[in-house]
């Protein structure tokens, strides 16, 4: 009989996550500024995902998610998370820093940290914002191994890969564990904004969280944050 494995509910998201970064990847250009970044993101998350780009005070609230999170993850700002959420968030990328430049060995501490939560006897909403960015980190790690692998890619043309790859696969680790920030912050921020979890809308939880995820992976490469 086959071992049961966790099962991450929010793949989706991950695959989310790398189409966003596919459509940066598709626009690239050097300079390519935040504000353009922003409106790249925008334009992906709101035409898939929403129904097409809401414009007016939806859109400034959008647009305002990549800067915040972008700070929270520059000044380590306190998430909105409670203490076990914060412990399980903690030992992710801990064991992310640890992880080297195997893409397989960050792939693995990702599906530890993943069974860890499922495990962690949180609640489905508890768990939703880490399986959420575990997802987006899982999915990325595929993404980067495959533009790094490949000459001609946006990435390279544009200078935000190093020209050795070796460099780049090191890197690996480090624009995962963006992901996952960029998904937590971006939950947290619409968390926040609606005043906790039980009052929010969950389509609004996975917009902020893609918003966040895509916008501070992509500007992990292209910037050099944190």
């Amino acid at each position: 009989m086959e071992l049961f494995k966790t099962i991450n509910p929010y793949t989706q998201l991950g695959i989310a996550q790398v189409q966003g970064l596919s459509d940066i990847a598709a626009v690239l250009n050097n300079p390519f500024p935040v504000d353009v970044l922003n409106n790249t993101v925008y334009v992906f998350v709101a035409t898939n995902y929403m129904g097409g780009t809401p414009g007016g005070v939806q859109e400034m609230l959008l647009k305002s998610i990549i800067p915040d999170v972008a700070n929270a993850y520059s000044y380590n700002t306190p998430l909105n998370f409670d203490e076990a959420q914060q412990g399980l968030i903690a030992n992710l990328f801990a064991t992310l820093n640890q992880a080297g430049a195997d893409p397989d060995s960050v792939k693995l501490c990702l599906l530890n940290a993943e069974t860890a939560v499922a495990k962690s006897g949180l609640n489905s909403g508890l768990q939703m914002p880490l399986l959420m960015a575990i997802a987006a980190a899982y999915a990325s790690v595929d993404y980067w191994k495959t533009e790094i692998n490949n000459n001609s890619s946006s990435w390279y043309s544009y200078g935000y890969f190093d020209p050795n790859p070796a460099v780049n696969i090191a890197n690996i680790s480090k624009w995962v564990s963006a992901s996952a920030s960029g998904v937590l912050g971006g939950f947290s921020k619409v968390k926040t904004i609606n005043g906790g979890l039980p009052d929010t809308d969950p389509a609004s939880l996975f917009i902020g969280s893609l918003f966040g995820g895509i916008g501070l992976a992509a500007a992990k490469v292209l910037y050099k944050w944190g």
